[in-house]
């Protein structure tokens, strides 16, 4: 039995984390999967064979998200090198520059940012990467969006804006932050 679960681990280790063989054929993993592990072995493969850097996987996220997600600033890097979209969305509207909001990775932030992510881009709810940082009570990230040019005071679909969104979790700090930035009750 140990030796099936050995078996088992190395066989998924070379399907899902090795890019090539070596000799620069075939990854063994689709695009999206190597967007989304943060494979850049892979990804560089895909894209010198002509794979769309905005290429989207089977439920409308675009590469970059999926590297977005994984944290992984190589793989951003190298779709945004190619030609990604910065501010291409998924079906609900969410931007890699949210995602990268959200998870409070400033990197990924800082990244996006430098390819003229647009920091006002709303989601189909209307909320911007600003509030989502509000709301996790993220202050770097709010702190680099707001030098950005992240509108304070922009409300979504409800009527609320990045300031309700801190003061719904008792963001104290951001909730400073915003205020001193011009935000409105």
């Amino acid at each position: 039995m140990k030796f099936l679960r050995l078996f088992f681990a190395f066989w998924m280790c070379a399907v899902l984390c090795t890019a090539c063989n070596g000799r620069g054929d075939k990854p063994r993993v689709s695009f999206a999967q190597a967007a989304s592990s943060g494979n850049d072995k892979a990804v560089a493969y895909y894209l010198r064979n002509g794979v769309n850097p905005n290429e989207k996987d089977k439920d409308g996220t675009p590469a970059l998200i999926l590297a977005t997600k994984a944290r992984s600033q190589e793989v951003m890097s190298r779709l945004l090198r190619a030609g990604a979209n910065v501010n291409e969305t998924n079906k609900t509207g969410q931007t890699a520059l949210m995602w990268a909001s959200v998870q409070d990775d400033l990197a990924g932030v800082k990244l996006l940012l430098s390819h003229k992510a647009d920091v006002n881009l709303a989601n189909e709810s209307g909320n911007t990467a600003l509030m989502w940082a509000s709301f996790e009570g993220h202050k770097r990230i709010v702190k680099a969006l707001l030098r950005a040019g992240a509108d304070v005071n922009k409300k979504n679909d409800y009527g609320d804006t990045a300031l309700v969104s801190a003061a719904s979790y008792n963001h104290q700090d951001v909730i400073e932050m915003l205020r001193a930035a011009g935000a409105k009750e």
